[in-house]
């Protein structure tokens, strides 16, 4: 970084300043009046330079960059292989890997017996009377 911040003007005129060199003349520029002028007037020779000296590029450019883009092959990308991570790492990710079926709390299970003939009262089929009530109604 420079210690003598007033020879900066002009390098900040023209954008050649590295980003800690021009954070620290900005912050100078708030307070140095000597400094903003001379900055300003260079901004406007920078400008005056860049009309004097801007070129137009020939109409055939174009045309012969597109022609050249036609005729150039297009390299697919290079895939570079990813490092093997160590085990203890991939344990860890495994679970994100991997999406799994939720597990179910014990109390929405139902249990399941070929042998047992009697049905479970919740899951009890509607009676012939017409009702929805496990109980016989009274006759």
């Amino acid at each position: 970084m420079n210690e003598n911040l007033h020879t900066l003007a002009a390098s900040y005129a023209i954008d050649a300043l590295d980003p800690a060199d021009r954070d620290a003349f900005e912050a100078h520029l708030a307070d140095c009046a000597e400094c903003r002028d001379e900055v300003a007037s260079l901004a406007l020779a920078v400008e005056e330079l860049a009309a004097s000296h801007e070129v137009m590029p020939p109409t055939s450019l174009r045309s012969s960059v597109m022609a050249q883009i036609e005729r150039t092959a297009q390299v697919p990308p290079l895939l570079t292989p990813r490092p093997r991570l160590p085990r203890r790492a991939r344990r860890r990710l495994r679970p994100l890997q991997r999406p799994r079926a939720p597990r179910l709390p014990a109390t929405c299970a139902t249990p399941v017996s070929r042998g047992d003939p009697a049905p479970r009262a919740h899951h009890a089929p509607a009676h012939r009377d017409g009702g929805g009530s496990p109980h016989p109604s009274p006759r």
